[in-house]
């Protein structure tokens, strides 16, 4: 597990699902959000003592990708999926 710093109050506290910003996908959906703002946030962390928001680089979708590029890979697998479905359709 990763350790953060903080760096308003310098507290080093571990990265967990409690302290990050966004840790549900339902974020991406909510509206008068720009998607690019969404995904960012999925790699943001709260302090637990000042409250700060800021970015850390150790979080990673299914501990592979950085937020937004696990969304662009699923969103070409989707794409995928619907042009071999739509090929094998024709047939």
């Amino acid at each position: 597990m990763a350790i953060h710093h903080c760096s308003k109050c310098a507290l080093d506290f571990k990265v967990s699902s409690k302290n990050r910003v966004v840790n549900r996908l339902g974020y991406i959906v909510y509206p008068f959000r720009s998607a690019e703002m969404s995904l960012e946030k999925f790699s943001w962390v709260r302090c637990p003592r000042c409250g700060k928001e800021e970015r850390d680089e150790s979080i990673r979708f299914l501990g592979l990708f950085q937020p937004k590029v696990a969304f662009i890979v699923i969103l070409v697998v989707f794409l995928l999926i619907a042009i071999g479905s739509a090929i094998l359709e024709r047939r």
